[in-house]
């Protein structure tokens, strides 16, 4: 939609490499591609953000916290796909026959490595086999482990750079990019065309952590 009704160009593969910035603005995007080159720049790029956000000497609050997920087929024809929160952990409902079971506490700080082993998913087998015994064959689920971009104090950063007046940030958003990202894109764009976002976005200006 984009692309066909706005005209948004999209590129992909393609690796930032730093932001080159003069006189308080940010005059180009340096990648293995060349140069963009832009009115504005958005840094949303998750776990990547506050290295992308140093080379224009920002340092922002934004660390990988390594969740873990799993997916599994049922084998039982489901009419309602489970969607069950307990205490303990949150079960997102899946399509067709699958079951993406995540993790709501479970997550630990490792810098930027994404290894995991089998005991590292054990609570989320535990309540698993509780909550859906004969749903599936969990022996054969999927494992996975991911970067959720968090931030000391809990809230995304929205908004922009005192430090130059184009560039802006969207990182940070931890487990709630999903049911975050169009809200958040949506404040975004307000912020940048000089408009009052919908919501108060103060909780979630551009912020240097002290401890």
């Amino acid at each position: 939609m984009c692309r066909d009704r706005f005209g948004v160009k999209i590129d992909v593969n393609v690796t930032a490499r730093r932001l080159v910035t003069t006189h308080g603005r940010v005059t180009a995007l340096a990648t293995d591609q060349g140069d963009y080159r832009a009115d504005n720049y958005v840094v949303a790029l998750g776990i990547q953000s506050a290295a992308l956000a140093r080379t224009a000497g920002m340092a922002l609050p934004v660390y990988p916290a390594k969740g873990y997920s799993l997916t599994v087929t049922s084998q039982i024809p489901m009419r309602h796909p489970p969607s069950v929160v307990s205490t303990r952990r949150r079960w997102w409902p899946g399509r067709g026959s699958a079951i993406p079971c995540g993790c709501r506490r479970q997550r630990s700080f490792a810098g930027y490595d994404r290894g995991f082993g089998r005991g590292d998913f054990d609570n989320i087998f535990a309540v698993a086999r509780e909550l859906f015994p004969e749903q599936a064959d969990w022996d054969s689920a999927r494992m996975r482990s991911c970067m959720r971009p968090m931030t000391p104090d809990g809230p995304p950063i929205i908004g922009g750079a005192k430090k130059h007046a184009n560039l802006y940030f969207t990182p940070g958003m931890a487990t709630w990019g999903g049911p975050c990202r169009c809200g958040s894109s949506k404040a975004m764009a307000d912020i940048i065309e000089g408009r009052a976002p919908a919501i108060d976005t103060s909780a979630f200006t551009v912020r240097r952590w002290r401890k």
